[in-house]
């Protein structure tokens, strides 16, 4: 993932966190794409 590729050097404890909970951040994509704005808002 580009992010944690990026975070990794500065920010090593934010990147493992993000690494860890991107099953939960992306669980909105299991969605219709149509409604993904509305699960955002």
């Amino acid at each position: 993932m580009h992010v944690l590729d990026a975070l990794e050097a500065k920010f090593p404890k934010a990147a493992a966190h993000l690494d860890t909970a991107q099953h939960d951040l992306l669980a909105f994509t299991t969605f219709p794409r149509e409604i993904w704005r509305q699960i955002w808002t």
